[in-house]
């Protein structure tokens, strides 16, 4: 009888940004709320920590964090899809050929008359 592997997935939810964002100049002038929702999905087995219990066998979350900040830290992003690319390519560099990345992107309040649940924007690999 064939024995399953286990699906392993980290999701890091809710990382708040302030993020420099928007079409026109004075839209970036003031940093905005930006979410940043990530999953790491591994393709053929858990990761190593998941048996050794040890940091160094695994995508430690803090240092992916603070990847995604070092992107946006500093930066001015025009478009909502420009940003999650960035952030995208970081993600999928730290986190190895392996695996396959999906990153979501909120813009927490942008300036549109009676949206009051932000817009987002998603890549993910298939």
């Amino acid at each position: 009888m064939p024995t399953s592997r286990p699906n392993s997935k980290l999701h890091v939810r809710g990382l708040l940004q302030q993020v420099r964002l928007g079409v026109s100049t004075e839209e970036r002038a003031t940093p905005q709320g930006v979410r940043f929702d990530l999953l790491v999905t591994y393709s053929k087995t858990a990761p190593k920590a998941a048996k050794t219990d040890k940091i160094k066998d695994t995508l430690c979350y803090d240092e992916l964090c603070q990847k995604v900040r070092k992107v946006v830290r500093g930066k001015e992003f025009r478009l909502l899809e420009h940003l999650t690319q960035e952030v995208f390519d970081t993600v999928k560099k730290a986190a190895g050929s392996k695996t396959k990345v999906e990153v979501h992107t909120t813009k927490l309040h942008p300036p549109v008359v009676d949206l009051i649940d932000g817009v987002s924007f998603s890549l993910a690999e298939e």
